[in-house]
């Protein structure tokens, strides 16, 4: 049975101890990537973003999702490009499978949704550096011990001790947000690759659509034609057979006139739906071309019948 939006957003909620009030804010992927996390317990959610606001943001969510479907073997197209839009119906539609397949392979073990969006990667090698701070300032202790018998000795000593840590966690900060700020750049500029790719196939497909109806219109044309000069071919090769016979033949040898008429019909003969491909011509056009072909049709009537009179006078 289907679920309401409202019972399975209350599902949700209820699962990932989350807030959502709209199946559109499902456009961002995240809750995606933890419904799966909740079955396999490996997905990682450090790499998804429940604050994000863009769609570039929304896209490395995508992925992540899309690589836990690509590891799990679940063969399910992700429409990303109309996901991201945060429209109601292709969210939901997506919401329905991935609840359906939460319910066909989720065990009964329990899932603790904040512990997992709380999880970090292991330290970096920043973050390694901090015993060692620890261990260089253990030294002050023994400087403390001497300050009783010089105290500018330990002021000294003090001073050095507490402004190394604040010199290093400045840099530390300072050298996070560069590569924030290099990691957002590479995601607009590869968003912006995406578009421009996609606007270039469209276009290919619309003129490979082209060339397909010119194609489709060459063939048409030459199979017209092609089984005109094929009438033609019988009718005389028909003729020659009876001339050879001659005599015997059971069958009226047809005059040469005869002969002229059928070719005629055959040149002028047209097909049903077939146009001759002439983007150019106009109405004034047309006529005139009527008016030869009648002209034509005339003078080889005409000559026909100086064939008939002279095959008479003979």
């Amino acid at each position: 049975m289907t679920e309401s939006r409202t019972e399975l957003l209350n599902w949700l909620n209820s699962m990932l101890d989350l807030n959502y009030t709209k199946v559109e804010q499902l456009g961002s992927g995240a809750a995606y990537c933890q419904i799966l996390d909740s079955i396999f317990l490996d997905v990682p959610m450090n790499r998804v973003k429940f604050d994000a606001t863009k769609e570039y943001e929304y896209l490395n969510n995508f992925k992540v999702l899309q690589s836990a479907l690509v590891k799990h073997k679940i063969q399910k197209s992700v429409p990303v490009e109309r996901l991201i839009k945060c429209r109601f119906q292709d969210n939901l539609e997506f919401f329905q499978w991935i609840r359906k397949f939460w319910k066909e392979n989720k065990d009964e073990s329990e899932y603790d949704p904040n512990s997992r969006r709380k999880y970090t990667p292991p330290p970096s090698t920043s973050a390694r550096a901090t015993p060692a701070q620890s261990r260089r300032t253990t030294p002050t202790t023994s400087t403390l011990s001497s300050s009783r018998r010089t105290a500018s000795g330990s002021s000294a000593a003090g001073v050095s001790s507490s402004a190394l840590p604040r010199t290093r966690n400045v840099s530390s900060s300072s050298t996070s947000a560069p590569g924030s700020r290099v990691v957002s750049q590479q995601n607009k500029q590869l968003e912006l690759e995406l578009q421009q790719t996609q606007g270039a196939l469209a276009q290919v497909e619309e003129e490979l659509g082209e060339y397909k109806g010119a194609l489709d219109a060459l063939e048409s044309e030459r199979n017209f034609y092609f089984n005109k000069l094929r009438e033609i071919e019988i009718l005389t090769e028909t003729t020659s057979d009876l001339l050879k016979e001659g005599a015997a033949s059971t069958v009226e040898i047809p005059s040469l006139k005869d002969i002229l008429i059928k070719i005629q019909e055959v040149l002028y003969s047209t097909e049903e739906g077939f146009l001759i491909p002439d983007d150019d011509i106009d109405e004034q056009q047309l006529q005139q071309e009527e008016q030869h072909q009648q002209q034509h049709q005339q003078q080889q009537q005409q000559h026909a019948a100086d064939i008939d009179m002279e095959e008479e006078t003979f």
